[in-house]
């Protein structure tokens, strides 16, 4: 799969996303993961998802895994918060989201 196509599978699994499509969505995302399984996007998508799957510590696993190749991504680090938060873990989600308005990547 060549950058191009990763990049439009991401597009279109994140549409699926939110039109909350999210069968089309989570195999968009594993599309991207069998070719690249630790790539950024696809594990941040796979992890809202799951979110709204109710599999909260999958999601975040995922946003972890994301986090570990990509440690400085203030999107992800966003997101991960927003899961703490909603998980009524304040002090996580705010340590999260300092992280994120840290970070040096957008």
């Amino acid at each position: 799969m060549t950058p191009e196509m990763i990049a439009a599978s991401l597009q279109a699994a994140r549409v699926h996303l939110a039109a909350g499509r999210l069968a089309q969505a989570a195999e968009g995302f594993a599309g991207v993961l069998r070719v690249d399984p630790g790539h950024p996007g696809a594990l941040s998508g796979q992890a809202g998802v799951l979110f709204q799957q109710n599999q909260d510590g999958a999601a975040l696993q995922c946003l972890d895994q994301a986090l570990a190749r990509e440690p400085r991504n203030a999107v992800i680090l966003r997101e991960r918060g927003d899961i703490l938060m909603a998980l009524g873990r304040d002090a996580d989600a705010l340590a999260s989201y300092e992280q994120a308005l840290a970070a040096d990547y957008f």
